[in-house]
């Protein structure tokens, strides 16, 4: 199968999403499968730390048939400069990238922060990353979500916003995945 995989963060990103994507795209390619990852560059405008880092990654899957990986334009988040936000949808067209790759499904990794829900006033694709293109080519989505976007909306903007959040929230899941 040909598996277009856009991960909201990748090595050298150290966090939770980065060991789940690297975690299943060798499964996946272990087991024969095609896979074309979309992961944030990593560039100067993070800080030396993140570039410095030695996390297994893109070496050790390059080393596997079957894989191939496009690195999008991105950028620092305002508030953790470690962790990197997709650019806008002006900086770069995902569709052109799916076109060529010809994929059977595609995987969307931490949905909200890639298209930008993560900061609101920073970053992020700002439209329905693929899931346009998705739909008008028949290819069925998958969304994978890290993170439990109510709860931290609770924990760290009360309830008040969680009850705000959750009715929009839902249309937007639904709108991604096919």
């Amino acid at each position: 199968m040909k598996i277009a995989y856009v991960a909201s963060s990748y090595s050298p990103f150290l966090n939770g999403v980065s060991f789940a994507v690297h975690r299943r795209v060798r499964w996946l390619l272990q087991r024969g499968h095609r896979v074309h990852l979309f992961r944030p560059n990593a560039d100067k405008q993070f800080p030396q730390e993140v570039l410095q880092r030695a996390m297994p990654g893109l070496e050790e899957l390059q080393s596997l048939p079957g894989f191939s990986n496009f690195a999008y334009p991105s950028q620092p988040h305002p508030f953790s400069k470690t962790y990197p936000v997709p650019r806008s949808h002006r900086h770069w067209k995902i569709d052109e990238h799916l076109a060529v790759f010809q994929s059977d499904i595609i995987v969307l990794e931490d949905l909200p922060s890639l298209i930008g829900l993560s900061s609101p006033f920073g970053g992020g694709y700002r439209r329905y990353i693929a899931s346009d293109y998705a739909r008008r080519m028949g290819i069925p989505t998958l969304a994978l979500l890290e993170t439990d976007w109510l709860s931290y909306a609770a924990t760290y903007f009360g309830r008040a916003t969680l009850a705000l959040a959750r009715p929009l929230l839902r249309p937007i899941i639904r709108r991604m995945c096919s």
